[in-house]
């Protein structure tokens, strides 16, 4: 069986898991980036004060000055579609009806033109050399996220490693998302492995605790997305900077 070594540490597996925003990409070059669009469409449309702004960002978990993200909140695991109802609930609370508050979430959400994908889509590292040397080991690789799959596909492609990539969980495949394990659990049956014989790797709490509630073989954190090293040590086998550490062996 193929080993994979991380931070002095070493893991007989057959598949490496990996997280898709600050794991593989980073983390506030995109949804940073939207979640302020967002709060600036809200403030056009609602004509949004600044305690209702404060709220905002206090409901995603994100710092007023935007400097710190929550790693265990909402911008950081929920779902679009978990998001858009969290924005609407702060709406709601601060005097618009239900209809209204979900109306003017769906225009500021949807609204406005996107940039190209490719300008949100930063690769931490040369992702391509990295599955590649993981493939050549005998390795498969599987991605678990709570963004939607198709996106996912694109940013990998964008990267150059999708068709290096052999399963891939998005939000549509799973009913529960991070720290549940089923996305991890979904892609190990579409690879036909046991989850012991994969290693998880992500850059928040929620990504080991999904690891540990799955069985995988180890847990890997990484700091190159929102959380700290003392965020993930008392989740995670290891602790590393980013995923371009890994090293692999037949």
């Amino acid at each position: 069986m193929p080993r994979v070594f991380a931070g002095g540490r070493s893991f007989d597996v057959s598949a490496v898991l990996f997280d898709k925003d600050g794991t593989l990409f980073d983390f506030k070059a995109m949804w940073m980036y939207l979640f302020l669009r967002y709060v600036a469409r809200l403030k056009e449309i609602a004509g949004a004060d600044e305690s209702l702004v404060q709220e905002l960002y206090a409901s995603m978990g994100v710092s007023r000055d935007g400097s710190t993200i929550d790693p265990m909140g909402p911008l950081a695991l929920a779902t679009t579609s978990e998001i858009r109802a969290i924005l609407a609930a702060v709406l709601y609370r601060h005097g618009y009806p239900w209809g209204e508050a979900t109306a003017i979430v769906q225009e500021a959400t949807e609204g406005f033109v996107w940039p190209a994908l490719s300008e949100l889509s930063h690769p931490i590292g040369d992702l391509e050399r990295l599955f590649r040397e993981l493939r050549e080991a005998g390795l498969r690789i599987a991605v678990v996220t709570t963004d939607k799959r198709e996106r996912t596909r694109q940013m990998l492609e964008l990267a150059g490693v999708w068709p290096l990539v052999d399963a891939l969980a998005g939000e549509e495949d799973v009913i529960a998302p991070k720290p549940a394990p089923d996305g991890i659990l979904t892609v190990c049956e579409r690879l036909g492995i046991a989850p012991a014989q994969a290693l998880m790797v992500g850059d928040s709490p929620a990504d080991m605790l999904a690891g540990r509630a799955a069985g995988t073989a180890g847990c890997v954190g990484v700091t190159s997305g929102i959380s700290r090293r003392e965020d993930l040590e008392p989740y995670a086998d290891v602790v590393i900077e980013s995923v371009q550490e890994l090293r692999a062996e037949k």
